[in-house]
């Protein structure tokens, strides 16, 4: 069957998450950009299999959608509780950080609002022709554009050891509430050390009148570690730090990351009281029999088939010992990678790399083997080049106003920046200069 084109769009976004949501809220206003945003799910979601009643943001509500590019947009997260007529009661409440399904019912409300997101449209490929990109959507559906954002997120790492056994016993952290609840396992083994991993324990202990025997929590850290969320590490989470990092060689952005590591992937100290304070009550008042185990310096090495349990095998990272932990159910909060997206594999030619990746411009956009007016920006594919906070929430307004500035070719978006107020030696001109885009 032939194809047929529907449209033609200025740019066309493919994939519907906060980070895309983020650029079609602040698109909304701009009547001049002609834009489409394609979503393979029928609605938006976030993490749905991790919104455990209680989990918490990490950061201030006012990193939401659009406030940090313009404090005054009506897709605001405090616009969305005026809105609900509940915005009195959430300051009175005095939350700390809030909760993920307050957010996620504030991200639904404004996907809601936007009569430019498409839900229930896969984009299976992208072409690039006549200096145009062509979104193939479904068998024979295509729709050209001059510029594409893509925003499909990055994908669940699982080990290698446990690929072959995924399914109802074995899976990742991403799919736990789906998952789970429903098999009520007698033992559990949580390999991972970061949020997710403690939030899927508190869950766990929480638990344990449904049947569950025994709880093991397996890192390779040499703690359970918490979030630092201390005011000068939060400079990292700053536009100008971003452009700092842009600027430095690839192997001192790769080792300060590797440094950074707990400033973006450590526990919610307050989650961390709450475990310590579950195993005091279970242990301590209330005396339940519960085989509790939490090994630090330990790396699962091999998941193998043991009658009908699993045997999980972890070696000692300090010793070199090695050991099993034998389970129902093998829970893999192990994090995710940034990988190239299915659907632009035909065009990855076309693009330079670095380590693998597509090497990202200033802009997020991807850099061109040879010169190209089009534009490929990529979402959450830019902690390498800009640092931890490019998967976060923290620049998520900043970065869609980079990206829409880029789109227009003038700065529609003015985001203040403040000196640094940590003096540091600004590198070398070593990487392509920041140029201006027309």
């Amino acid at each position: 069957m032939a194809s047929t084109i529907s449209a033609v769009y200025d740019v066309v976004g493919i994939g519907v998450g906060p980070s895309n949501l983020s650029v079609a809220a602040l698109l909304d206003g701009i009547p001049e950009l002609s834009a489409a945003f394609f979503e393979r799910n029928d609605a938006f979601a976030w993490h749905p299999g991790l919104l455990f009643r209680d989990a918490r943001l990490q950061t201030s509500f006012l990193k939401d959608l659009v406030t940090f590019a313009d404090p005054v947009n009506p897709h605001s997260f405090v616009n969305f509780l005026h809105s609900k007529q509940r915005l009195h009661q959430f300051i009175n409440a005095d939350f700390d950080k809030i909760t993920r399904a307050e957010f996620i019912e504030y991200m639904t409300w404004v996907a809601t609002r936007l009569p430019n997101l498409k839900f229930s449209h896969d984009v299976r490929e992208i072409r690039f022709h006549n200096d145009m990109f062509v979104a193939r959507i479904d068998p024979n559906i295509e729709v050209y554009s001059k510029h594409v954002i893509l925003g499909v997120g990055r994908r669940p790492y699982v080990p290698p050891c446990a690929r072959p056994h995924l399914g109802d016993a074995v899976f990742h952290a991403s799919e736990f509430l789906a998952r789970a609840p429903r098999s009520r396992p007698a033992s559990v083994t949580i390999v991972g050390g970061g949020q997710s991993a403690a939030e899927i324990f508190l869950y766990c202990i929480r638990n344990i009148d449904s049947g569950l025997k025994q709880l093991t929590w397996v890192t390779k850290r040499d703690n359970f570690s918490p979030l630092d969320d201390s005011p000068f590490t939060n400079e990292y989470f700053t536009p100008l730090y971003s452009k700092y990092f842009f600027e430095l060689e690839a192997d001192k952005r790769i080792a300060l990351l590797n440094a950074q590591k707990l400033a973006s992937d450590g526990i919610s100290a307050s989650t961390l009281r709450e475990i310590y304070q579950e195993i005091y009550r279970v242990k301590f008042i209330e005396g339940r029999a519960l085989d509790l185990r939490l090994l630090v310096d330990h790396e699962l090495t091999a998941l193998d088939r043991a009658g009908f349990k699993w045997a999980a095998s972890i070696c000692d990272t300090t010793t070199g010992e090695r050991s099993s932990v034998l389970s129902d159910q093998v829970v893999l909060a192990t994090g995710y990678e940034t990988v190239v997206p299915r659907q632009i594999e035909g065009i990855r030619h076309l693009f330079e790399l670095e380590r693998e990746q597509l090497r990202l411009k200033h802009d997020f956009s991807a850099s061109w083997r040879v010169p190209c007016r089009s534009r490929l920006y990529l979402q959450n594919a830019g902690r390498r080049s800009h640092g931890i906070a490019d998967p976060n929430l923290s620049l998520l307004a900043w970065r869609s106003a980079t990206i829409i500035n880029s789109l227009l070719g003038r700065e529609h978006f003015v985001v203040p920046q403040n000196e640094h107020l940590i003096e540091r030696n600004a590198p070398q001109q070593t990487r392509q200069p920041m140029e201006q885009i027309a």
